[in-house]
């Protein structure tokens, strides 16, 4: 069984970014994936600011980490990054906690002058954590995503396909994964 972290970098209680990774949660989790889902919402904030190491809360996102074949990682991106709380979260985690994993990056964010940022500003930061297998950078227009009383639906069609066409790699490539 695949087993899937997600790791949600939205400050945002309300966040589309959050919203968007449980649904695809969901998607993994009816396929018969295994997952557990992590916000930097679930750290206390000084653990972040003052960096600290032994922090129960990043220890215990790590030993997920140890465990996943897969880590989705989403974020909005603001002024052109993933936002700089992920960024802390990420800075927590042991060298090579990402070698032998596969990363699925996700981002929204309000115009596509934004697209770039994921490969430009974050792909570097998840490769000095030893990832080698990074599939394609999936950027959703929040114009493309509807806020629902459960959720948010991904009105665009070519976003919802690429979800899928992802969401289908990871659980049936056998490259980086177990299945």
């Amino acid at each position: 069984m695949t087993t899937v972290l997600f790791l949600s970098g939205s400050p945002s209680f309300s966040s589309k970014t959050d919203k968007l990774l449980r649904q695809i949660e969901e998607a993994f989790q009816n396929k018969g994936a295994n997952t557990f889902f992590y916000s930097v919402t679930d750290v206390p904030p000084a653990d972040l600011v003052f960096a600290h190491f032994n922090s129960q809360a990043v220890a215990s996102i790590i030993k997920k980490v140890e465990v996943a074949d897969v880590i989705v990682i989403g974020s909005p991106i603001y002024k052109a990054s993933v936002t700089g709380v992920l960024k802390s979260l990420i800075d927590l985690f042991p060298e090579r906690s990402f070698a032998g994993k596969t990363i699925l990056p996700i981002a929204t964010g309000g115009t596509l002058a934004h697209y770039l940022a994921l490969d430009y500003s974050f792909t570097p930061v998840l490769q000095t954590l030893g990832a080698t297998t990074i599939l394609k950078s999936i950027f959703i227009l929040d114009t493309h995503l509807k806020r629902t009383e459960i959720g948010v639906e991904i009105v665009s069609k070519e976003g919802k396909e690429r979800i899928d066409k992802a969401i289908e790699h990871l659980l049936n490539n056998s490259v980086g994964v177990k299945l």
